[in-house]
């Protein structure tokens, strides 16, 4: 007897989940968000707020036997030239025939004027490379 309800109540513990005070568990059997769907942060490769992006060249990496990600962190002025581009916080590599020619590619890179925006806006650009 005591054996079933100590796996009956584990059993509960395990579907309906710990938590601190009172408060709503949820729905355990509801239905997620299919295929990886959710709202967090994108990882889209062109990122400027309100703005698209027009030409975007390639990095030109030839004979560069390199992989990993490289975030370029960009300043672009009201009529979409970028101004400046440096290797952001959540770059995966240091080799610098990727870093050289993604530099290249951001500064390279125009974006839609927008004359209202601030003289200097932020932005960022990921570039992910592996070696097949």
């Amino acid at each position: 007897m005591k054996k079933n309800l100590l796996i009956t109540a584990l059993l509960l513990l395990a579907t309906h989940g710990f938590s601190q005070g009172m408060g709503n568990q949820g729905n355990t059997r509801a239905e997620g968000i299919p295929h990886g769907v959710g709202t967090g942060p994108s990882l889209e490769p062109y990122q400027l707020t309100g703005r698209a992006v027009v030409r975007k060249p390639l990095p030109q990496t030839k004979n560069c036997n390199q992989s990993g990600r490289v975030i370029m962190d960009i300043m672009v002025d009201q009529t979409g030239t970028v101004l400046e581009a440096k290797i952001g916080r959540g770059t995966t590599t240091k080799a610098v025939c990727l870093v050289e020619a993604c530099t290249a590619a951001a500064l390279a890179t125009t974006w839609s004027k927008d004359p209202n925006a601030v003289d200097k806006q932020r932005g960022k650009i990921i570039y992910n490379f592996k070696i097949d």
